[in-house]
């Protein structure tokens, strides 16, 4: 606990008993501690009386009006600046407000028509006592990490405050001297969507003064039954203190009910039936027969007038005439078990027969359930909560349905949550009905960490359903009400939640067979699921074996319904899952880039903003993952895809186009070149619009940088970069210096070494070549033969023979050369050491 915190809390607490046992405290010059004031008068520190409090020589604001910047011994300003600027605009024509007093707290301003604005609240103040401290109480709710409240103390480093949606307190030590303190709330304007507030309240600055002169009263709403107190506390919940300096606080009569905690609204109109709903106990086994206790209760928020009148008393009830067991669940006859017990995994069961059977080959079972009584939170696995500015805590039960009624007065959250084990891929089927249309509001299932609107019409009742993977999930349905400042509270949007249906779920139970799908088989009996065929595979509905695909088609992924065929210049064989193409060669106004080590070869890329990763192939679509046979790039998500529920993955580029940028205009050399994939998946882009991928690898031979997200890429236009040598165009002969080895028994080794001013991509492996001495053995035999001619006359015709021989081989030896010349050019390769950078 900070120390600060700990003062207030003696000071509140512990102050009345030293009183008591006649203990005052000490007094240092003109110094009195939390709870007392100097009477200037005597020139000693007096109590402060009950009603009253002071904390030691300060100020405390809890109350913000229209003159809440005029404030004894505190300069307060609120300002806007651009973007994090921490100076003030020079617009004057800029609507620009900053913060905003609302009572009770101070908030931002409304975002809407404004765009990479900073709003500013500044303390400055001077500290005279040796220690000082401020505390406030803040809240802040945005929706992207860049957004949200930061808090700077002085010239220190900003600091960035956690996001909540209820108050949390803050305390500062700060030394003699002047001081200020600065709350700066950012908004990004690459987005508008998401609730993005924030608020200050209960601000406490002590040490500015060496003692308070007098005592402040309890403000309306607030009391302190104690003498010598350092602060005031707000009344519980359903009472109210209607005046200044009150002792207590007192709760409403039958006629009348809170208004927060300042006021009783009388209420004129008589409770009815619609007033009240009962709640069923859980079942117990009376007997034969299962019974329950029925309960009523007043709605929430109660608003009509119950003089003289009774909620109807507690009655038994038969569970089974009431609330029957579902398709798929048999009635139990254990009173320590749930009444309803599911069908074993694999069977199923009708309403009428209380039995269970199986599911033959070629279909499933799939386990379903589903929550339509509404009476126990412990009984349903689930919890609710609220944060924020709440009258209860959470949801509140209706026995038929649940509802957000009432939980938050003037902003907050309220949220119910469940972990659901799924046994294969399903879904989650929320029924619900909204009451009224409102800007100001949002209502949400969260799947894990990724939220999927649920909003309607209000006065429709209606069903959404969210598909989900296999696995464990944790579930949050969560009203979020976020008002303008110029809202009110029958702003909010009233919602009633009637029904949750599971498919897939453990522990759920199946009310009929269902054969297997196009693209799923399943070769046994009595089995809750259908298996997926691998991809490269395929199967007709209500199977028991897949087929792979036939040769120059493909399934690119597990469970495809079809086989797709190649795209034109591709080709398969059968029961592949993708499709390869000839070449990976790009040429562009006569430079050649190769790229053939990237056949069949796949690079990975890491996404932080979603915890999943890019994976992209430069010469084929994917040949594996979930993207296989359909994508050149594959956005795949760790845990949720925010832009489609229904799978964890995304195509950002179906189709490639190659560019090369233009020459330098200093060196004349290749900038680099572009990939370009288009054609990906739509989901969660403007309408028209799908998914793109632009890959730009700058020329450095030397310097590789690896391949990287461009920070400033869009969700559906995603940008990368990478800076490699197979950005650069293919190496000629002429980039290399040939240098020959000794000849040593017919052979010899040739190596190439590039020139220092060469910027290209390749490298020619070394070779050994056959050498001989043959021509100038020629030419050595062709002297000797003269001579021997010279010498022997009979042998001329012999030796003419010979040399025309060798001119022959001559020829021959010139043209190997230049052919092993021309080989050597196709022999260099792109600089394998720098596969890895893309």
């Amino acid at each position: 606990m900070p120390r600060a915190t700990i003062l207030v809390s003696l000071a509140l607490f512990v102050a009345p008993l030293l009183v008591l046992a006649g203990l005052e405290p000490r007094v240092d010059k003109t110094f009195c501690q939390p709870g007392y004031f100097f009477d200037t008068v005597n020139g000693v520190c007096d109590r402060c009386e009950p009603g009253t409090y002071s904390i030691g020589g300060g100020i405390r604001i809890d109350t913000w009006d229209d003159d809440w910047m005029e404030k004894e011994g505190v300069l307060l300003r609120s300002f806007c600046s651009s973007g994090y600027s921490l100076q003030p605009l020079d617009d004057p024509s800029n609507e620009c407000e900053g913060w905003i007093p609302q009572t009770n707290w101070l908030r931002t301003q409304d975002l809407e028509g404004l765009h990479d604005v900073t709003f500013i609240l500044e303390f400055e103040f001077n500290v005279v006592q040796q220690v000082g401290h401020f505390m406030a109480s803040y809240m802040s709710i945005t929706e992207l990490h860049e957004d949200g409240l930061r808090l700077q103390v002085d010239s220190h480093p900003i600091s960035h405050l956690s996001n909540t949606a209820s108050f949390q307190p803050i305390s500062i030590s700060l030394n003699k001297g002047g001081h200020s303190v600065r709350f700066i709330f950012y908004k990004n304007p690459t987005s508008s969507e998401g609730l993005d507030h924030s608020r200050i309240k209960d601000v406490m600055i002590q040490g500015i003064k060496y003692a308070d002169n007098e005592c402040t009263s309890c403000s309306v709403g607030y009391y302190q039954p104690f003498a010598t107190a350092a602060q005031c506390a707000p009344c519980p919940e359903a009472t109210v203190s209607e005046n200044e300096m009150s002792t207590s606080c007192h709760p409403c009569t039958s006629t009348s009910y809170a208004s927060g905690n300042s006021r009783c609204i009388d209420i004129k109109r008589p409770c009815n039936s619609g007033d009240y709903h009962y709640i069923l106990t859980p079942c117990y086994l009376d007997g034969n027969t299962w019974k329950a206790a029925k309960r009523f209760y007043w709605n929430h928020p109660f608003d009509c007038n119950s003089q003289g009148q009774t909620l109807p008393s507690e009655t038994v009830v038969d569970c089974d005439v009431l609330n029957p067991c579902p398709p798929g669940f048999l009635r139990g006859t254990d009173n320590t078990k749930p009444r309803c017990q599911p069908c074993p995994l694999g069977t199923w069961g009708d309403l009428a027969s209380n039995t269970c059977k199986g599911c033959p080959a070629g279909s499933s079972a799939i386990p379903e359930l589903t929550i339509s009584a509404w009476n126990n939170w412990a009984d349903l696995k689930m919890t609710t909560g609220c944060e924020g500015d709440c009258t209860v805590n959470g949801w509140q039960l209706y026995s038929n349905f649940t509802s957000n009624e009432g939980a938050v007065n003037s902003f907050g959250r309220t949220w119910i949550e469940m972990t659901v084990n799924f046994l294969t891929t399903g879904s989650v089927t929320t029924t619900y009905k909204t009451q009224k249309n409102t800007s100001t509001a949002s209502f949400l299932l969260i799947v894990d960490e990724m939220a999927v609107e649920l909003d309607a019409t209000a006065g429709t009742r209606q069903a959404r359903t969210v598909h989900v993977t296999a696995g464990a999930h944790t579930l949050r349905w969560e009203y979020i009400f976020n008002p303008t400042p110029d809202a009110e509270k029958d702003d909010q949007r009233e919602i009633n939640i009637f029904e949750l249906n599971f498919t897939g779920i453990a522990g759920g139970s199946a009310k009929e067979c269902s054969i297997c799908v196009p693209g799923t088989f399943q070769p046994s009996v009595n089995q809750p699921t259908c298996i997926d065929c691998n991809a490269g595979e395929t199967s007709p509905a209500n199977s028991t074996v897949c087929s792979p695909c036939p040769e120059g088609t493909f399934s690119d992924s597990a469970g495809s319904p079809s086989c797709q065929m190649c795209p034109e210049g591709m080709s398969s064989k059968e029961g592949q899952s993708y499709c390869i193409s000839d070449t990976c060669i790009f040429s562009f106004e006569g430079h050649t880039y190769d790229y053939s080590p990237y056949k069949n070869y796949k690079t990975v890329i890491p996404n932080a903003e979603f915890t999943g990763q890019f994976t992209i192939s430069f010469c084929d679509r994917l040949i594996d993952g979930p993207c296989a046979g359909s994508s050149f790039v594959c956005e795949q998500f760790s845990n949720f895809n925010p832009s489609n529920p229904d799978q964890k993955y995304l195509s950002a580029g179906s189709e490639i186009q190659f560019f090369g940028l233009p020459d330098d205009p200093i060196t004349n050399q290749p900038e680099g070149v572009q990939f370009v994939f288009v054609n990906g998946d739509s989901a969660g882009c403007p309408d028209g619009v799908t998914r793109s991928t632009t890959v730009t690898i700058y020329c450095s031979v030397g310097m590789p940088v690896p391949l990287k997200v461009v920070e400033s890429a869009e969700l559906c236009s995603i940008e990368m970069e990478a800076y490699s040598s197979f950005g650069c165009p293919l190496c000629h002969l002429s980039d290399f210096e040939r240098q020959n080895g000794p000849c040593y028994n017919g052979s010899r080794e040739v190596t190439f070494i590039k020139r220092n001013d060469s910027i290209c991509n390749g490298q020619v492996p070394t070779i050994i070549e056959k050498c001989s001495h043959g021509y100038e053995d020629a030419l050595l035999l062709t002297a000797a033969a003269i001579g021997v001619v010279v010498v022997i006359a009979t042998f001329s015709a012999i030796m003419f023979h010979l040399y025309q021989k060798n001119k022959k081989l001559s020829f021959k030896y010139d043209q190997l050369l230049s052919q092993q010349q021309q080989n050597q050019q196709r022999s260099i390769e792109p600089n394998m050491q720098e596969l890895e950078t893309l």
